[in-house]
């Protein structure tokens, strides 16, 4: 497909006449598309004006995908895409994702699996509202 995408998500691009394609992920902000490709977040339409004329390919169903860099902007999509379900609908928000903190560590456990470490503060102070794995809204738990 030559024209630029309509809906968000992950996919491949490659300028016209290049051989090398590069994944970039492409979320909706209010009515506008923007796109990251792995350097920095910009409008969809600007970035097309730099970049020029391209191909676009979306990427295929999870677990058939061929690259690290695909993966990570997969779960990305998945991670925006539920802050934005939240902060639309924040009645039908998904639950919370406990955070405790060990003692013995010095870091945050959280209830999806993953730890956290600040160097300074705790988690309001470090104005941390989701978690950085699942999504969800977090909130402080105690032993």
């Amino acid at each position: 497909m030559n024209e630029l995408p309509k809906e968000p998500g992950p996919y491949w691009w490659r300028q016209t006449e290049s051989e090398e394609w590069h994944p970039v992920l492409i979320v909706q902000r209010h009515t506008d598309l923007l796109i990251n490709d792995g350097n920095s977040w910009m409008f969809l339409r600007v970035w097309r004006h730099l970049q020029g004329d391209g191909e676009w390919v979306k990427m295929e169903e999870p677990g058939k995908r061929k690259c690290a860099a695909c993966e990570l902007l997969v779960r990305e999509a998945e991670r925006m895409n539920r802050e934005i379900a939240i902060l639309r609908n924040p009645e039908e928000e998904p639950g919370e994702c406990v955070w405790k903190y060990d003692d013995g560590d010095f870091k945050w456990d959280t209830a999806c699996g993953e730890a956290w470490v600040f160097t300074e503060g705790s988690i309001a102070e470090n104005n941390v509202r989701f978690c950085h794995k699942c999504g969800r809204r977090v909130k402080e738990g105690h032993e």
